[in-house]
């Protein structure tokens, strides 16, 4: 992941969380393509960072998996954006405790600036992040993104409706919420954003 970061010069989108990692990077992908934003779902699903890297394709942006695994050994990443989809006790045969699989998950926000933009799921308790921060939640009223009558709405406003989608159950309307988060961070609107999401089909 270090090496596979200091070798490209696009920016790079990277989602972590527990569960929905990889439904998430390919939900962004497709959405990021076919807003005309060239990208490729990469890093701990298909190829590996530092594969793309090597190759000619020109992108605007890395839409980036990242595990706790990979993040162990980082000393520069720095994702423009980063997604925190969730927590929860997971790989105890790896880390002594939970906490410090946390701590690695964590690192995501390491070296991110003012100028970043983290998106996270406003259900967790988390330390003081340098990034600009946008939340999302099912089920907390407070979050930049949430549930209200079966649709998704950001800041009061209506952005999409979930019988219109493709994925059913709360923790994909998360991954949707997260989703269109970072479009808004990358400057698309919901208008150009809703009809890919629609059509996507895990």
């Amino acid at each position: 992941l270090e090496l596979g970061c200091r070798s490209v010069k696009v920016p790079v989108i990277a989602i972590t969380g527990t569960n929905g990692k990889t439904t998430t990077t390919e939900l962004l992908a497709q959405m990021l393509n076919a807003c005309g934003q060239r990208t490729i779902a990469c890093g701990n699903i298909g190829k590996p960072l530092c594969e793309v890297a090597l190759e000619e394709d020109d992108f605007d942006v890395l839409t980036v998996e990242v595990s706790s695994f990979q993040l162990e050994t980082i000393r520069t990443f720095r994702p423009s954006i980063s997604v925190w989809l969730n927590f929860a006790p997971d790989h105890l045969d790896r880390y002594p405790s939970v906490a410090e699989y946390r701590a690695a998950k964590l690192r995501i926000f390491e070296y991110q600036t003012a100028e970043d933009t983290a998106v996270i799921n406003a259900v967790e308790t988390l330390p003081t992040i340098a990034a600009r921060k946008v939340t999302f939640s099912a089920y907390a009223d407070h979050a930049d993104f949430r549930l209200e009558g079966g649709s998704i709405v950001y800041r009061g406003t209506h952005v999409l409706r979930m019988a219109e989608t493709q994925l059913p159950g709360a923790h994909n309307i998360e991954n949707m919420m997260a989703t269109l988060a970072v479009g808004l961070a990358r400057g698309l609107s919901f208008g150009q954003m809703v009809p890919p999401l629609s059509t996507y089909e895990p």
